[in-house]
């Protein structure tokens, strides 16, 4: 049985040109320090996140949709966008909840098409704080754990 590391080793030039993997968090995950392409503001957000999740599960981040997302159990747990701001997959049950919290929105796949429930935005600004960003995070975990 081939060990996933290897298998993403093997199959690298499958990925991203700009994809260079590192160990990090018991893991492989992708390096993105060369900040090709990202803005100062993800550039800034995308290290906070890193070192959020460094103790946790293992994750891998993966550029896409001109951010980066973080994946857990292959599957998105948030995603720094372009503008700063954070984009977190949520449980439906607690998607109306949390929309209410500061700087909530619901997230758009273009003009005018929502994410639809299980998916909120999140503004720069209502992340500013470790702890703020934190507990978003906290909350993509616990729903990716029911469903990872």
């Amino acid at each position: 049985m081939m060990l996933y590391s290897a298998w993403l080793r093997s199959n690298a030039a499958s990925f991203h040109p700009d994809v260079r993997f590192s160990r990090t968090n018991r893991g492989v995950a992708y390096d993105h320090d060369r900040t090709g392409g990202m803005s100062s503001a993800t550039v800034d957000l995308v290290p906070r996140i890193r070192a959020i999740l460094a103790d946790g599960l293992p994750f891998r981040e993966a550029r896409m949709f001109g951010g980066t997302a973080f994946m857990v159990r292959e599957k998105m747990i948030v995603h720094a966008r372009r503008s700063g701001d954070l984009l977190v997959r949520v449980p439906d049950d607690r998607d109306a909840e949390l929309l209410t919290r500061p700087g909530a929105y619901r997230p758009e796949m273009g003009a005018g098409r929502s994410m639809g429930t299980g998916w909120i935005g999140v503004a720069e600004s209502a992340i500013a704080g470790d702890a703020d960003l934190a507990e978003w995070i906290d909350i993509a975990l616990a729903h990716n754990a029911l469903h990872g």
